[in-house]
């Protein structure tokens, strides 16, 4: 429909300039032929004029010529038809020219006007495979853009960019489904990993329990050993889902204005039992300004990170050791430091602790109950509050050092 409309346009665009063509040719005609007529009037003149080189001059002055009947009399009676002489041929002949080179132009304009809605309709053809081309990419969004090219109209401009804007949102969004998709894979073989060694154990002290003729001693010893494989599947499932909480969104961090030296102390007083049995001391260093230094923060998760962090340095320190606690105020960030002495850790390893269920490679970290899910949950949630948290050495070269640093405000 709207092509027909545009056809129609362009024909009454020719109509309009074959009418002002038309009209410049018949104009020019009709004053060839008026010059045509003074020139016979001129002739009349002369005829009768006994003075011809008064009439002449009359002429060059630019005297009105009048009309002299008795000069066409005259003439008529040697057989003079007005339209049948000389200069009459001569009008014709102008009058043709002029007819022809008019129309030549109005052919030219015509064609250079079909020329153009020709080209129009090629780049307008073009402007739609383009976006054609786009939408066949939008389907398969592995396969990179076309290149843009300069559109006919703002119209298709702004429907391709509408386009590509709407297909770099579904190759996010197909990035990231696959992204989780993966991540999924990875925690379902995570999870039947870190199941299959307590199940396996537990199953087998269960099979000695039923078919096995033992002593009460031995049966006490296997139904501890079941009891142990129980409550570490128990952790275990607990731990999982905190994972899957946390990284479906269901657990909210609500960051509030709150005392954070409070939420390092409530870490510090729930590890400290734990802490005691193995007669290892909790110190805290911090300045007393820090004792009343407000930051926004949940307190719950952060408080539990941070008793995820304590845990492991109790874990893996040797009795009669310390674990220090710092805190020292930067410029723009909170810096927490936790400091033990115990068997510190690669520095190859840096990179790999806060991955989930990263245990270690240490025979002696391999002996010690755990998931290896404590450290993971506490960079999720530190991540949660904008903050960051690495490993080093301890000061003297010894131990390990854990710092978190977190922000006095919210990005």
């Amino acid at each position: 429909m709207k092509e027909r409309e545009k056809n129609n346009r362009l024909l009454v665009y020719i109509l309009l300039i074959f009418i002002i063509f038309s009209s410049f040719s018949i104009f020019l005609i009709l004053i060839q032929y008026k010059s045509y007529e003074q020139k016979l009037e001129i002739i009349y003149q002369l005829l009768v004029s006994g003075d011809n080189i008064d009439v002449t001059a009359q002429i060059l002055k630019g005297y009105k010529i009048e009309s002299s009947e008795s000069g066409k009399q005259l003439l008529e009676t040697y057989g003079y038809r007005k339209n049948q002489d000389a200069l009459y041929d001569d009008f014709v002949r102008s009058s043709a020219l002029v007819v022809i080179v008019t129309f030549s132009m109005f052919g030219i304009v015509v064609l250079i006007l079909y020329y153009l809605l020709i080209k129009e309709k090629k780049a307008r053809i073009e402007n739609i495979n383009e976006i054609e081309e786009l939408l066949k990419c939008m389907i398969n969004t592995k396969e990179s853009l076309p290149p843009k090219n300069v559109f006919l109209y703002d119209e298709y401009e702004r429907v391709y960019e509408s386009l590509r804007y709407v297909r770099e949102s579904l190759t996010l969004l197909t990035q990231k489904l696959e992204k989780e998709k993966e991540a999924t894979k990875a925690l379902v073989t995570d999870i039947s990993h870190q199941l299959k060694t307590p199940v396996a154990a537990l199953k087998t002290s269960l099979e000695i329990l039923e078919h096995s003729d033992l002593s009460q001693k031995e049966r006490e010893e296997f139904m501890n050993r079941s009891i142990e494989q129980v409550k570490g599947i128990e952790n275990l499932l607990e731990a999982l889902i905190q994972i899957s909480r946390m990284e479906t969104g269901m657990i909210e961090i609500r960051k509030e204005n709150q005392n954070i030296f409070d939420t390092v102390l409530e870490s510090v007083n729930r590890i400290y039992v734990k802490a005691q049995e193995k007669k290892i001391k909790l110190e805290m260093e911090a300045e007393d300004e820090m004792q009343q230094l407000v930051l926004p923060h949940d307190k719950k998760w952060l408080c539990e990170s941070f008793i995820n962090i304590l845990d492991n340095a109790v874990k893996y320190s040797p009795s009669n050791t310390c674990i220090t606690i710092r805190l020292i105020k930067m410029v723009t960030f909170l810096r927490i430091e936790f400091e033990d002495e115990g068997m510190g850790i690669p520095k190859e390893e840096y990179n790999q602790i806060f991955k989930r269920f990263y245990r270690g490679i240490h025979k002696e970290v391999k002996k010690q109950p755990g998931s290896g899910i404590g450290l993971y949950l506490s960079r999720e949630i530190i991540d949660r509050h904008n903050g960051t948290i690495s490993v080093f050495k301890g000061l003297e070269k010894k131990g390990t050092r854990i710092v978190v640093q977190i922000p006095y405000k919210n990005n």
